[in-house]
């Protein structure tokens, strides 16, 4: 058990490290560029983009990498990027609310029971949150291609207030679906 909360750590920490490193590639490619841009005005902006963009594919690789390589007897616990309830769930242990051996991993038997989450939910669950990743990334798409197509980024940033929109709306439906079965 202790050898398995040591696998945990460590990739925890590893997982972090990595995150860390990916969020300030985001903001150092949006620097680079800005900087280029005041810099040396056109070129400096083209090179800037091309930068932001390798920046982004390096810092999106990284996260992708770290999410795909988590060792596999370590999979049930990162699953899920559930760390505020391991938080929550330590808080209580330390507060003496729950009796537990000593270990956030592990729930007692009245909480367990209580989650009821059988395959076919988080199947479904983890099919949902898929889908709205596909969804933002499509967004994202559609935001680029129209803004570079047109040149109106005084018009296209709207895209995000529509996409918030329709994620609501389907969020709504989703919720209802469900709850009709």
């Amino acid at each position: 058990m202790e050898d398995l909360q040591e696998k945990i750590n460590l990739y925890r920490v590893k997982r972090a490290r990595n995150f860390s490193i990916s969020i300030m590639l985001y903001i150092l490619a949006v620097a680079v560029l800005i900087a280029l841009s005041i810099l040396f005005d056109d070129k400096g902006a083209e090179i800037g983009v091309v930068l932001l963009f390798v920046f982004a594919a390096i810092a999106t690789g990284l996260i992708i990498f770290t999410n795909m390589s988590i060792p596999q007897e370590l999979i049930p616990y990162f699953k899920k990027q559930d760390f505020y309830s391991d938080y929550v769930k330590a808080e209580r242990i330390i507060s003496n609310d729950v009796k537990s051996d000593g270990n956030i991993f592990t729930e007692n038997k009245s909480e367990a029971s209580a989650k009821n989450t059988t395959p076919s939910k988080q199947n479904t669950s983890y099919v949902f949150s898929s889908i709205m990743k596909l969804y933002w990334l499509l967004v994202t798409i559609i935001y680029l291609g129209i803004s570079f197509l047109t040149s109106r980024w005084d018009i296209t940033w709207l895209t995000w207030l529509i996409a918030v929109a329709v994620e609501q709306a389907i969020r709504i439906i989703y919720s209802i679906n469900k709850d009709n079965r």
